[in-house]
């Protein structure tokens, strides 16, 4: 298949015309394009959020979530100034973070497809795991000026990482515990775009069935909101 349009506009192809896109992804597929963008987007939103967050309400709302009431005024005080004062390193060490992940994730969804008989190569699962990603970039991408536009964020918003209403934490009450909340905050738009974009994308890049496709990458987002919530009881937010 010929090479239609360069990588970059993937970035919208991938989007409109998965399919197609897909088909040129195996061929060639510049896995490290969307990596960029990822990791741009996860800075830029890093130091958004960082310039709108005060530190100190956020750290007493989480400890009162956590009925955890041992904080002194002082304690609450030094804990706000560190967060603040390495609140931007937050931008380079997600990015790092997130290329980190993001390859881990390929090598995991490249190990479990050869076992399903996909002859997929290292690089044609990371980049197909990376485009598919791409509707999660453009959520980062539109919540930043909102971010920006608005006051201090909530709470609730820092640890849903939802800015604009687009996954169920809407539902969520003040009685509603942090295990619950993360489950609500892992069903969004733009989360479950992206799975269903990659879900076609093994597909056509690794030449399965749906079914194997689908899976794949059901199994691999479940273990993903298993660790998140795992994480939320490791911190006492059951």
């Amino acid at each position: 298949m010929s090479d239609n349009g360069s990588a970059l506009s993937w970035l919208v192809a991938v989007l409109t015309s998965p399919a197609k896109t897909f088909a040129q992804i195996a061929e060639k597929p510049r896995w490290w394009v969307p990596m960029v963008v990822m990791i741009l987007g996860v800075g830029a939103l890093t130091l958004a959020v960082h310039a709108r967050t005060d530190y100190r309400e956020h750290t007493a709302n989480v400890m009162e979530m956590r009925n955890v009431h041992t904080m002194s005024a002082e304690d609450l005080d030094r804990a706000a100034e560190m967060q603040e004062k390495f609140g931007s390193l937050g931008a380079v060490i997600g990015g790092i973070a997130v290329g980190v992940i993001m390859t881990v994730i390929g090598l995991f969804y490249w190990v479990l497809l050869r076992l399903m008989g996909s002859e997929i190569t290292f690089a044609q699962s990371l980049g197909t795991h990376l485009w598919g990603a791409i509707p999660v970039v453009l959520g980062m991408l539109i919540a930043i000026p909102i971010v920006l536009a608005g006051g201090d964020l909530s709470t609730e918003q820092l640890l849903s990482r939802n800015f604009m209403a687009s996954n169920l934490t809407f539902l969520a009450g003040e009685d509603t515990s942090p295990l619950v909340f993360q489950l609500l905050a892992s069903i969004d738009f733009f989360a479950i775009w992206s799975v269903i974009i990659t879900a076609l994308g093994f597909q056509i890049v690794g030449r399965v069935s749906k079914g194997v496709a689908w899976g794949a990458v059901l199994l691999m987002t479940l273990l993903g909101v298993a660790i998140r919530l795992g994480s939320t009881l490791a911190a006492g937010g059951g």
